[in-house]
């Protein structure tokens, strides 16, 4: 059980970090991260938006 909730706290651990250097970075589109957290917007459909290039080309 103690390693379930290691997990789980790094995992979250990740989640915070990233947000945190985007935003020092100021990288981050607020108005798509609000889009997305509110549910309007998943983030499946935010990443093929914002980054074609990120959908492997087929050869």
């Amino acid at each position: 059980m103690r390693g379930i909730a290691r997990a789980f706290g790094n995992r979250i651990g990740n989640y915070v970090a990233t947000i945190v250097v985007t935003a020092w970075e100021d990288d981050i589109d607020r108005a798509q991260a609000h889009r997305v957290l509110s549910g309007e917007q998943t983030a499946d459909t935010a990443v093929l938006l914002d980054t074609p290039a990120a959908v492997p080309q087929t050869a």
